[in-house]
């Protein structure tokens, strides 16, 4: 499972990801929104409804 979050810290907005409880990588909303794209793009074709899945967890960056 994939983990998303999404903080604001000093006016500006973090989205963080994560998987199988790796180190948060943290990015604008505008590199989160192209790098899923790219992602599509690439491995959109490979989906299932078990790779859907996404939890919303809270974190700290």
């Amino acid at each position: 499972m994939i983990e998303v979050d999404e903080i604001e810290i000093g006016g500006t907005t973090w989205v963080g990801v994560r998987k199988r409880g790796a180190e948060w990588s943290w990015l604008t909303p505008q590199e989160a929104a192209c790098l899923g794209a790219e992602w599509v793009a690439k491995y959109g074709t490979k989906l299932t409804s078990e790779h859907l899945a996404l939890s919303m967890l809270p974190a700290q960056p």
